[in-house]
């Protein structure tokens, strides 16, 4: 499972954005052939984000037991990895995130 997620030694840098419209994310993390576009003033504003979402990602949902929710974690080719978080008023949180974390998100799932 660690594999598939592309876990392995990597540097994490921070968006400067820290959230992005739901209904934006949740295109993108549909797994749609075509992804939509960043929309210009995050992207420019946000570079390393605009890297990110730029290249070919893979979305995962990690569940949990005994908890609703998935953990849903985005890992995006020679970038790193992100994590969707909740949604608020039209605004989801996607935040970078580190190997390590991700990795103990894995076990986390599997052990309980």
């Amino acid at each position: 499972m660690a594999g598939r997620l592309g876990i392995g030694p990597a540097w994490t840098f921070p968006f400067r954005t820290g959230s992005l419209r739901a209904d934006l994310l949740g295109r993108r993390t549909s797994g749609a052939d075509a992804a939509p576009d960043l929309p210009t003033a995050i992207a420019e504003a946000d570079p390393r984000l605009a890297r990110f979402w730029a290249a070919p990602w893979t979305v995962s949902s990690l569940r949990r037991p005994g908890k609703p929710n998935p953990i849903v974690v985005v890992h995006a080719a020679g970038q790193g990895f992100a994590r969707v978080g909740r949604t608020e008023a039209g605004g989801t949180v996607f935040a970078t995130d580190s190997p390590a974390n991700v990795y103990r998100s894995v076990v986390r799932a599997l052990l309980g």
